[in-house]
């Protein structure tokens, strides 16, 4: 995103996030599994779910899991985190941690150093329940694929919590297994946190999104950044880094740009006027960038609209916002300002944010206004 988007906080604790407060940890069945194995599997270890059938006919499993592990987990590393919001909640002793620079400033990528990043425990636990009831219901993982709409490798990853479970999954599972509600209960528990977050969040979110609502006051968006420009603002972070960081951040970035390719997903990006007259990396690295927007003029799934100098509110000079939509109608907000980054879903919250850049993008020119903008600049260089 705007110079940056796509940015991380420092590497998150691990310690928690595969064992409960000294339980054993979440085990599901084998990646393999089918309905026949499902017996053997669930003698391993006591499962906190394994008692499915005597949940009473409004009791979300999800409920009962919470409330069993309550007072044993604390709100950094619960499957579940209470949903807050507010500055209060993101400086908490168990929350506050030093803050990667924001991509403006060179941070991008899975982790400091290229640490892989842990995918959420909710996941795991989700997917293991799917696949807990799929084989309690005789239904094949072919099945589930077909009736979802996905291949079986993406169901796979789901189940294994390399992927975030969808709402179309766990509707279709819902329905195959007779679940009644209760894999669906799931849902809200596999969104974001609302509050700032590890980037990596960000990223998974940016995978199943259908649409892109991009606002940059100071930057060419990461998305439409040249490589020289890019390596222009990630050559000089605040603190300095290795080579081979920076190196590293420019590949996942540039890599971040292909998705522009697909023609089926939509790109609005709106930029203020000022991120023209920046001259990061010198007169002929803007004249190459400035370009690189103008290739995209006639574009069917992207749009670059511009607010010309002097008609922005000061409401839009407080930093990169980004709003996305997934095919499932859900809606994110990525907010970036100096040093701190936030990934939102909390309804409320993304819809303000989503105002918010609309309010923005009513004072930019057209389409082919802002193009013309573009070239008059570039004249001036």
């Amino acid at each position: 995103m705007p110079a940056g988007v796509g940015d991380e906080f420092a590497e998150e604790d691990q310690a928690g996030l595969g064992r409960v407060d000294g339980q054993l940890p979440l085990e599901g069945l084998p990646d393999e599994a089918d309905p026949g194995t499902a017996g053997a599997a669930g003698e391993a270890g006591e499962h906190p779910l394994d008692d499915i059938d005597g949940l009473s006919e409004h009791q979300s499993p999800w409920e009962v899991y919470g409330r069993r592990h309550s007072q044993g987990l604390s709100s950094a590393n619960s499957p579940f985190k209470s949903r807050r919001t507010g500055i209060a909640s993101a400086v908490t002793p168990l929350v506050q941690r030093e803050l990667e620079p924001p991509c403006d400033q060179g941070r991008e990528g899975p982790g400091p150093m290229g640490t892989p990043k842990q995918n959420p425990m909710a996941w795991k636990y989700c997917g293991d329940q799917i696949k807990r009831w799929r084989a309690k219901a005789g239904v094949t993982r072919e099945q589930l694929a077909q009736a979802a709409c996905y291949d079986v490798e993406s169901v796979r990853s789901m189940e294994a919590g390399r992927r975030r479970p969808s709402l179309k999954l766990l509707q279709a599972a819902d329905e195959l297994c007779d679940a009644k509600g209760m894999l669906v209960a799931a849902h809200p528990y596999l969104a974001p946190e609302p509050m700032p977050t590890r980037t990596d969040a960000l990223f998974d979110v940016e995978k199943e999104a259908v649409a892109y609502y991009f606002y940059e006051p100071l930057y060419i968006p990461g998305l439409l950044q040249t490589e020289a420009y890019a390596r222009a603002i990630l050559s000089n972070p605040m603190p300095p880094v290795k080579n081979a960081v920076i190196e590293e951040r420019l590949a996942i970035r540039l890599k971040r740009q292909e998705r522009l390719a697909q023609p089926e997903v939509l790109f609005s990006f709106t930029i203020y006027e000022a991120a023209f007259h920046t001259s990061i990396g010198g007169r002929e690295v803007m004249k190459e960038q400035l370009h690189r927007l103008l290739e995209v003029e006639h574009s069917r799934n992207i749009q670059i609209q511009v607010v010309p100098t002097g008609r922005i509110s000061p409401s839009g000079l407080g930093g990169s916002l980004m709003i996305l939509e997934t095919i499932d109608n859900e809606q994110y907000a990525y907010v970036e300002t100096h040093k701190t980054n936030a990934l939102h879903s909390e309804p409320r919250l993304v819809g303000e944010l989503s105002r918010c850049h609309a309010m923005i993008r009513a004072l930019a020119l057209t389409v082919p206004e802002s193009a013309q903008l573009i070239r008059k600049t570039l004249e001036l260089l």
